[in-house]
């Protein structure tokens, strides 16, 4: 294994990265990004355990265990210098180092260069979720096709679709990394996992052991099962002290069952409904929310022809 320091400075700032570097690149490689929100800690985890286990890969990994350490070390979600999300801030064709954040995209962007692959590790704070892939549509339906066959070999519990085809997706998630490796030509995906408060060894295990079996590129195998879903989020009408049905993920919900009630700060009670029919694929725990926070996520399948 190889392990070395990316230092990175902007003005009279700078941080370090950590960077590892495992198996045989002359047979490609993939990489894994860890922690490019600095309050998603489950992907480090994962780094972290991947790079002890004793399994026998075929290729190179290289690994950014933790793309946005001040983020991390203060438990925010942005780039702290300048408040930045990181994951919003791939746009130009060219990424112009005018700032900390763009100067730590540039660096990430530059080890993923050449990459067979890339995964962007996520979790989901506060929350519970199965364990998700998301993949990226665009105009270019070669790396859409690319994309979904990573994503069917790793195989999660649930895969979503983002559609940058779609200008409302487009705006809403512009400079997302993933579309900007798109674009590049470099298939890639993200896995949501429980946050770390709420994932587990057999999680973590499971994730490893499908990471490892895209390294070692075992023939594609089209799992018919696979819920290929859009999801629809719904956000909190008022803020207070949110208590979840007890409802299973991956559960078939339907339009007008309850979700959840949200106590007030005037104790009033306020029952979350589901607008729609679909899958739940990601509850808020029991716990203080804020108005307008994001608190389910509903898919609905769809058909893709890839």
């Amino acid at each position: 294994m190889k392990s070395y320091i990316s230092n990175i400075v902007y003005k009279t700032n700078s941080i370090t990265i950590p960077v590892f570097e495992i198996g045989n690149f002359q047979n490609g490689f993939g990489v894994l990004v860890a922690q490019i929100h600095g309050d998603e800690y489950s992907g480090r985890l994962i780094c972290q355990k991947f790079i002890r286990s004793k399994f026998k890969i075929n290729k190179g990994v290289r690994i950014i265990a933790c793309a946005n350490p001040d983020g991390a070390k203060l438990g925010v979600k942005n780039e702290p210098l300048t408040n930045i999300n990181l994951n919003r801030i791939f746009i130009s064709e060219k990424l112009k180092p005018e700032s900390m954040a763009s100067s730590i995209a540039n660096k990430i962007f530059e080890l993923c260069k050449g990459a067979d692959f890339v995964i962007d590790l996520h979790d989901m704070p506060g929350s519970q979720i199965p364990l998700c892939a998301i993949i990226t549509l665009t105009e270019n339906n070669i790396i859409n096709k690319q994309n979904y066959n990573l994503a069917n070999i790793f195989y999660p519990g649930v895969l979503w679709v983002e559609d940058f085809r779609n200008l409302s997706t487009s705006k809403r998630y512009i400079g997302t990394i993933n579309n900007y490796l798109c674009k590049f030509g470099i298939p890639n995906f993200t896995i949501e996992t429980n946050p770390l408060d709420k994932i587990n060894e057999k999680e973590i295990d499971i994730v490893i052991r499908k990471i490892i079996r895209l390294l070692n590129t075992k023939p594609i195998v089209y799992q018919k099962s696979l819920n290929l879903i859009r999801r629809y989020e719904l956000f909190a009408p008022s803020g207070g002290i949110i208590i979840p049905c007890s409802i299973p993920l991956l559960a078939k919900i339907k339009r007008g069952e309850k979700l959840a009630t949200v106590l007030n700060e005037k104790l009033e009670k306020i029952d979350i409904i589901s607008p729609l029919n679909g899958l739940l694929i990601r509850k808020t725990i029991a716990r203080n929310i804020q108005k307008k926070e994001k608190i389910f996520d509903i898919g609905k399948k769809v058909l893709w022809k890839h």
